[in-house]
C-alpha cells in the first residue's frame, strides 16, 4: 500500500470533496491529499476550496468579490492565499474589500 492510498483510506481527507472521494482518485489527487492544498488553485479547486460552485466562483470573480487569477504561461491559476482574504470579508458589508482598493 503506497502512502498515497493509505492517507486516502484514513480521516485525513476531510479536506476532499464527497465527489474526489467516491470516484478513484487521480495522481494529482494522491499527491494533494498526502501534500494538502497547493498554494496555486486551478478554477475548480479554487471554487470548491470557497465551498461554491464554479459558476458561481465565476461570478464572484466577475464583480471583483473574488481575486482575479495570475497566469504562468498557459495556466489559469488562484492564489489561495488571496482567497482566504476574500472570503474573510465575504457577507461582511461594513468591511472593505481589499480588492477594491487599487
Amino acid at each position: 500500500m503506497s502512502i498515497a492510498s493509505g492517507v486516502l483510506q484514513g480521516s485525513a481527507v476531510s479536506f476532499l470533496s464527497d465527489e474526489l472521494c467516491t470516484k478513484k482518485p487521480s495522481r494529482v489527487q494522491n499527491i494533494r491529499a498526502v501534500w494538502g492544498p497547493c498554494r496555486g488553485l486551478r478554477r475548480d479547486e479554487a471554487a470548491r476550496y470557497i465551498g461554491i460552485s464554479p459558476t458561481k466562483f465565476d461570478q464572484l470573480v466577475a464583480d471583483g468579490r473574488m481575486p482575479k487569477p495570475v497566469r504562468i504561461d498557459g495556466c489559469v491559476i488562484w492564489d489561495l492565499r488571496q482567497l482566504d482574504l476574500a472570503f474573510d470579508v465575504l457577507g461582511e458589508p461594513d468591511q472593505v474589500n481589499p480588492w477594491d482598493a487599487e
